[in-house]
């Protein structure tokens, strides 16, 4: 996708009236793209900016009547609060598909280290001890593995 793409698309999708729209659309894009999303949530991401732009400027509309027909900018005002909404229904649900497929971390150890026996010599106590780790059998078992 590119923001020319996503313009044509989104003023397609969204109608442009007042041609506020169009300008801006390439802009909200760049912004988007420059955080390293992938180009479906940038292109929601701008949409659904793009909804909020025609929100303002339909705020300012009143309703009217004039012979047999009628203005109701209230209507046009709640079709644009209704594709906002999916618009960001479908943002929760690409952005919880990216986070379940982020992947896990593996690797191997590179080291370990023994346990070293406890010892009733508290000079003798590391870092590395049973006792200093939380293990839960702390210097429960004598040196040759028999309780005490």
């Amino acid at each position: 996708m590119s923001a020319a793409f996503t313009a044509a698309m989104i003023t397609a999708q969204l109608g442009d009236p007042d041609g506020v729209l169009a300008p801006q659309i390439t802009a909200f894009w760049n912004v988007y793209q420059g955080m390293g999303k992938p180009n479906m949530l940038v292109y929601l991401y701008t949409k659904r900016d793009a909804i909020q732009i025609l929100q303002g400027s339909v705020r300012t509309r009143i309703s009217r009547q004039e012979d047999d027909l009628k203005f109701s900018a209230g209507e046009y005002f709640k079709n644009l609060d209704a594709m906002y909404a999916d618009t960001n229904a479908e943002i929760a649900r690409w952005e919880k598909i990216l986070r379940a497929s982020a992947g896990v971390a593996v690797g191997t150890l590179a080291t370990t280290t023994s346990d070293p026996n406890p010892s009733s010599d508290p000079q003798s106590i590391t870092a590395e001890s049973a006792i200093v780790r939380g293990d839960p059998y702390g210097d429960m078992l004598t040196p040759s593995g028999l309780p005490r």
